[in-house]
C-alpha cells in the first residue's frame, strides 16, 4: 500500500487510508489522486468501509472531527469495561492500551507505575493498589484535545517535575494538544529539584521537537529559581545544568514562572506520591508510527521497475546455474507461474525460468568465466582469445560474441620504459592491468604506480 499511495499527501497506516482537506476542493482533489493511483496499480476497496466528504472520522485509534482529535470512544469503552488482568499476558495488553493513548493521559509515568513494576515480577498478584491505579488512569482520559496549529500566537509546554517522574504539556493559544511524561531512574531521583526541573524542559524539547523546532515556544514553570539560571551565561551554571541547557540550545525558549497551583501538570505531579521506579520512556505511537513508515519504505527500492515482458522467439542468455553460468536461447512460450518463460538453447535442451534468470541479449551480460576451459588468472593483460558475449550479439547475428583484445605493450620494451617515455601508452597498458579477472569472475585490480 505504502508503494503504491507513497507519493500522495495522505495518512497511511497499514491498509487504513486518511485524506483531509482544508477545502472541498483540496478534498476532492485528494479523492481523485487516490483512485487514480489504486486504478493504475490495480487495487480495489470495499464500498462498505468507504467514507467520503464526511466532517468526522475514525481513524486508527483515534476521532477526527474538524475542530479536535479525542480517543476512539470505542476503545475508551473498551478500557471502562475490561475486567482486572489475571495474568503477566492480559497485564502487558493493559499497559499497551494506555501507552497507545498516551497522548490523552497527562503524567502516564507515573499513574501507571504499580502497574509497571507488577510487570516486572515474577509473581503475578492483583491488589488494591493497582485497582486504584487502574481507576485513575481511566478517570485521566482526556475527552477532547485540539490539532497543533502552526500558526498559533503562542505555543505552550507547561513542565514540572515531582520527585519521581517528569510531566509536560503542549498547548497552542491554551488548548491541550497533547500530555507526555516519563518516569526517573535511581540516579535521576537524587538529582536536586532544580536539576529535575531543568531535565523536564529538557525532556519536553524532544518529545515535542516535531513541534517547536523552529518556533518561538513560551515554557511554563512553577520553579522560579529557574529563570535566574536562564538569565545568566551559561558558562557560570553548575555542570550538570550546563548539559541540559546546552542540549535546548537549538530551541527558541523564553520562561514564564507561576504558581504551582495555577498549573494542573505541576499540581497532579505534586500530589502523587509513589515508590521509586527504574527509568522507562512512554511511548508516543504517532512517532513510533512516523520512523516505522520511513523505516518500512527503505526496504525496497522505489525507483524499481518491472522488467519488460519477453515474446516468443526473442534471442537471449539464460542464467543455468546461480554460479552466473549464461547460455545462448531462444524463448519458446510463457511459463505457467507469473514471470516465468521456457527457453530452449542453442545447444539444445528446453528450460523453465524465471524472469531475473533471462537476459535479452541487448542488456549489459557479465562475462561467463565458469564454462571456459582456458580460463587461468592473467598477469597483465585478458587473453586476446577470451570469448565475452557482447550485448548487441543477436541484432548482428553473429555465431559467436566478438572477441575483445586488450591492449599489450610493444616488444622489446618493457612497462617501466613505456611509463617513462609514453603516458598515453602507459595508460592502455595499466587499463589492460584492471582488466586481469581470475575463473571465479573477480576482478583482479593491481595498485596503480606513481609516474615520478
Amino acid at each position: 500500500m505504502e508503494e503504491v499511495f507513497t507519493e500522495l499527501d495522505i495518512g497511511l497506516i497499514v491498509d487504513d487510508i486518511a485524506g483531509i482537506g482544508c477545502s472541498d476542493a483540496e478534498h476532492d482533489a485528494k479523492l481523485r489522486a487516490v483512485l487514480q493511483a489504486a486504478r493504475d496499480k490495480g487495487v480495489r476497496f470495499n464500498k462498505e468501509k468507504c467514507v467520503f466528504d464526511t466532517t468526522a472520522i475514525t481513524y486508527f485509534g483515534h476521532r477526527l472531527t474538524t475542530s479536535s482529535i479525542v480517543p476512539d470512544p470505542e476503545k475508551t469503552q473498551a478500557l471502562e469495561n475490561m475486567p482486572a488482568p489475571q495474568n503477566q499476558v492480559e497485564l502487558q495488553t493493559l499497559l499497551g492500551m494506555y501507552n497507545y493513548l498516551s497522548r490523552y493521559i497527562p503524567n502516564l509515568a507515573t499513574l501507571n507505575k504499580p502497574l509497571r513494576d507488577l510487570s516486572k515480577q515474577q509473581k503475578f498478584e492483583w491488589n488494591t493498589s493497582h485497582e486504584e491505579a487502574k481507576r485513575g488512569i481511566q478517570n485521566a482520559i482526556s475527552k477532547n484535545l485540539s490539532y497543533f496549529d502552526p500558526e498559533a500566537k503562542e505555543i505552550e509546554v507547561i513542565t514540572d517535575a515531582s520527585q519521581h517522574g517528569l510531566g509536560a504539556q503542549l498547548s497552542t493559544d491554551r488548548a491541550t494538544v497533547a500530555f507526555a511524561s516519563c518516569s526517573l531512574s535511581e540516579t535521576e531521583q537524587r538529582y536536586s529539584q532544580m536539576e529535575k526541573e531543568m531535565l523536564t524542559i529538557t525532556f519536553a524539547c524532544k518529545r515535542f521537537h516535531q513541534y517547536l523546532f523552529g518556533r518561538t515556544i513560551c515554557v511554563t514553570t512553577d520553579h522560579k529559581p529557574l529563570e535566574s539560571i536562564f538569565g545568566k551565561s551559561i558558562q557560570r551554571a553548575p555542570p550538570r545544568l550546563q548539559q541540559m541547557m546546552l542540549a535546548i540550545q537549538p530551541y527558541d525558549i523564553k520562561l514564564r514562572y507561576k504558581p504551582g497551583k495555577t498549573i494542573p501538570v505541576a499540581d497532579t505531579l505534586s500530589c502523587l506520591h509513589l515508590a521509586d521506579t527504574d527509568i522507562e520512556s512512554q511511548v508516543d505511537m504517532e512517532i513510533l508510527r512516523e520512523k516505522a513508515q520511513e523505516a518500512q519504505s527503505k526496504h525496497y527500492n522505489q525507483h524499481a521497475r518491472n522488467m519488460e515482458p519477453l515474446k516468443t522467439g526473442q534471442k537471449v542468455w539464460v542464467q543455468l546455474t546461480d554460479q552466473g553460468t549464461w547460455k545462448k536461447a531462444t524463448v519458446c512460450k510463457t511459463g505457467d507461474s507469473p514471470h516465468s518463460y521456457y527457453v530452449h538453447l542453442e545447444e539444445g535442451g528446453t528450460f523453465h525460468r524465471n524472469r531475473i534468470h533471462i537476459k535479452s541479449r541487448q542488456d549489459p551480460m557479465v562475462t561467463d568465466l565458469h564454462n571456459d576451459a582456458s580460463c587461468q588468472v592473467e598477469t597483465s593483460s585478458v587473453s586476446p582469445s577470451k570469448n565475452v558475449p557482447n550485448p548487441l550479439a543477436d541484432s548482428q547475428e553473429t555465431t559467436d560474441p566478438p572477441t575483445v583484445e586488450s591492449p599489450t605493450p610493444k616488444q622489446g620494451v618493457t612497462h617501466k620504459e613505456v611509463e617513462a617515455t609514453d603516458p598515453a601508452q602507459a595508460e592502455q597498458i595499466n587499463h589492460g592491468r584492471r582488466a586481469m579477472a581470475t575463473c571465479s569472475g573477480r576482478q583482479v585490480k593491481p595498485p596503480t604506480k606513481l609516474n615520478l
